[in-house]
């Protein structure tokens, strides 16, 4: 039976807004959650944070992305303007080696239905779910026509069906159900928070990540974590040491356990070297690069990798996953995890 996601929105049906499918369920796997990646004004192409971010998700290679939202200018911009912004975000995210889902923020419908058909057109539909390892994950609205910032009467009918099943969830939505204290801003948050946040207490959601304010910050309500990731790249909400730095989400899940780690954006380095790569891993995590580009002279038959720290050097496992040939140049795909505060080589066996 088809979802009401589905039956909702004459054409638009739910999938990844970069139409890739999904890999083989495991029930160890990353994810990557960010939202807010939109340009400070109108007509703007996106942002060079958000840019860099996409490109360390290509190489980090999750599962999928979760994306909160907000990712181009839209609001009261001209129809024309909001397509070139649409075509411009397409561009990058078709490009992830991986589906990236977008819950759509207030900046792509702005309760604007022109808008809304134009972005249900390009990449489907509003609100739905899916299912990956023993997780059930769901893509919330909380900007139908009519009923932004919050969750509709019919959405709402909906949720309470997705709700039902018994696996534990991860939500995640633009408005956020519990805004940061410092964030005073009218209309912040969800309208009908108190109804749908009894809802996710008595359906099994475990996490719920959000945007719309540009800042990281996580609260812990009824049992469920609250992640808002509005780092992406939008101009940020508050100072640092509030949460306002740019940064995505790496989500590792084994089994029912999940590990959640803000990156900060560039802190990842990558500088090619004769037939190898330095991985410089700025962050406080390890960092699992499931997808790894490294640009060879040919393909190779192997490699090895080793992380050096205060004259320490230690073997680092590392698999050839894939490779291919483009323009007479060979890039080979590697499976790695890089420590921190240190720089990891990686040296390609001809």
């Amino acid at each position: 039976m088809l979802s009401l996601a589905v039956l909702a929105l004459a054409g638009a049906a739910f999938g990844a807004s970069n139409g890739k499918p999904l890999p083989p369920s495991t029930d160890s796997f990353d994810f990557i959650a960010l939202g807010d990646n939109r340009p400070v004004g109108a007509g703007l192409p996106p942002t060079p944070i958000f840019r860099s971010i996409l490109q360390d998700v290509a190489n980090l290679g999750p599962a999928f992305v979760l994306s909160s939202g907000d990712i181009v200018f839209g609001n009261d911009e001209p129809i024309e303007t909001y397509r070139s912004e649409c075509e411009a975000i397409k561009g990058l995210i078709d490009g992830l080696p991986c589906p990236f889902y977008n819950a759509p923020g207030n900046h792509e419908i702005a309760e604007r239905k022109e808008f809304y058909a134009e972005y249900t057109k390009r990449f489907g539909a509003t609100f739905g779910s899916f299912k990956f390892g023993k997780w059930k994950f769901i893509e919330i609205s909380t900007e139908e026509l009519g009923a932004s910032p919050g969750i509709s009467d019919a959405e709402l009918g909906w949720l309470n069906n997705e709700l039902s099943s018994p696996e534990p969830k991860v939500v995640f939505h633009h408005h956020p159900l519990f805004t940061r204290k410092g964030n005073d801003e009218t209309g912040a948050g969800v309208k009908n928070h108190d109804m749908v946040a009894a809802m996710y207490k008595t359906g099994n959601v475990k996490y719920a990540f959000q945007g719309h304010d540009h800042v990281f910050n996580h609260q812990t309500h009824d049992g469920i974590e609250y992640y808002i990731t509005g780092g992406a790249g939008a101009p940020l909400d508050a100072a640092p040491e509030e949460g306002g730095f740019f940064h995505f989400l790496v989500v590792h899940v084994t089994g029912d356990k999940v590990e959640i780690n803000p990156i900060p954006a560039g802190a990842i380095q990558l500088t090619p070297i004769p037939n190898g790569l330095i991985v410089g891993n700025y962050s406080d995590f390890d960092l699992h690069f499931h997808h790894l580009s490294v640009p060879c002279a040919g393909k190779p038959s192997g490699a090895s990798a080793k992380s050096v720290k205060k004259k320490s050097t230690k073997e680092i496992p590392v698999k050839l996953v894939g490779g291919g040939e483009a323009n007479g140049s060979y890039t080979a795909i590697l499976d790695l995890t890089a420590p921190p505060h240190a720089p990891t080589f990686i040296e390609l066996s001809p």
